[in-house]
């Protein structure tokens, strides 16, 4: 049964109080401005994040993993429905999995776990270790199987991956329905669209075959895959199938990109700011399960403009330099 919109009227009250502690222009300002990496951390630490102790990538990727994972807690802590927290999750989970894949062939490619998933990083080990998906997703537990006979019989990493991430977004659509939440099910979509859209530029860009386009590409998405098979096919033409679209502006920038016109930065800037304008619709609604959901995308956004702006402070970039690759704010 499809839940009303006032049973999320204390969760919202809490999501919007939530919501003054996002990064904004005014953040984002004083963090670029700053004259010394300790001052750019007090701005984060200011918004709730912990301290970054030293000015390295590894004590920032600390930081901002515990703040994604006490994020979900706080929230898990007040929202009845944990499907909504899930669905965010879901990539997290994935993304362990074709970690521990891959590290069973190429050790030395092993990545760092996340926590912020919903299946505990511990019973993913297990599992795997054991070869006993009993509990998962039947669409993970299929996906898993499938992405360690290619990686086993290819030897390579991305074909594996393309299996999981179709698992992903078989399992993140269905997810979707059933929350029955329209802005839900409209960002799932939205998401596999920039998804193939960024397949799309990186494999032309290659001068990869059809084949390995089609084997790249997503269905389930609001833009027909055939159409990006034809283009792919006369290695051109994506700014009509996105003309009057969200997409637009990324794909006008994806075919430069793809053509060697241009870099990727700009191009992946424009995708993601397409998800985030997209969630911005929330913060019209009076309570339901869209500020929930918009919150936590938000906040991963945050997370990766500060990620942005340190790492670029540790390089000694300018202020334009590091402002050239932030994407959005959410407020």
């Amino acid at each position: 049964m499809k839940r009303r919109d006032t049973d999320y009227l204390y969760s919202t009250t809490r999501i919007r109080a939530m919501e003054k502690n996002l990064l904004n222009a005014e953040r984002i300002g004083r963090m670029l401005d700053a004259k010394s990496f300790e001052d750019t951390v007090r701005i984060p630490a200011e918004m709730g994040y912990g301290e970054i102790t030293e000015p390295s990538q590894k004590s920032i990727e600390h930081a901002l993993a515990k703040e994604r994972d006490d994020t979900i807690k706080t929230i898990l802590s007040f929202v009845d429905e944990c499907g909504i927290v899930d669905i965010i999750r879901l990539k997290y989970d994935y993304h362990n999995i074709k970690t521990l894949i891959k590290a069973e062939h190429m050790p030395e490619e092993a990545d760092i776990l996340s926590g912020a998933g919903h299946i505990p990083v511990d019973v993913i080990k297990t599992s795997m270790r054991e070869s006993d998906f009993g509990d998962f997703d039947p669409i993970m537990r299929g996906g898993i199987i499938e992405a360690r006979e290619v990686l086993s019989r290819t030897n390579d990493p991305q074909l594996s991956d393309f299996v999981l991430d179709r698992a992903y977004f078989a399992e993140l659509l269905k997810s979707a329905g059933e929350t029955k939440s329209g802005f839900i099910g409209g960002y799932v979509r939205l998401l596999i669209d920039v998804y193939n859209l960024r397949a799309w530029v990186r494999a032309t860009r290659q001068k990869k075959n059809i084949e390995f386009i089609k084997n790249a590409l997503i269905s389930g998405g609001d833009t027909d895959v055939s159409r990006l098979l034809s283009a792919g096919a006369e290695r051109g033409g994506i700014n009509e199938i996105y003309s009057g679209t969200r997409l637009s502006e990324a794909a006008a920038a994806g075919e430069r990109a793809a053509s060697g016109e241009t870099g990727f930065l700009d191009f992946e800037r424009l995708c993601d700011n397409a998800l985030i304008e997209y969630i911005k619709s929330a913060k019209y609604v009076a309570f339901g399960e869209a500020p929930i959901a918009a919150y936590l995308i938000a906040k991963e956004a945050d997370i990766t403009n500060i990620r942005i702006i340190l790492a670029g402070k540790l390089e000694g970039l300018s202020a334009d330099e590091i402002r050239a690759r932030l994407r959005g704010q959410y407020v």
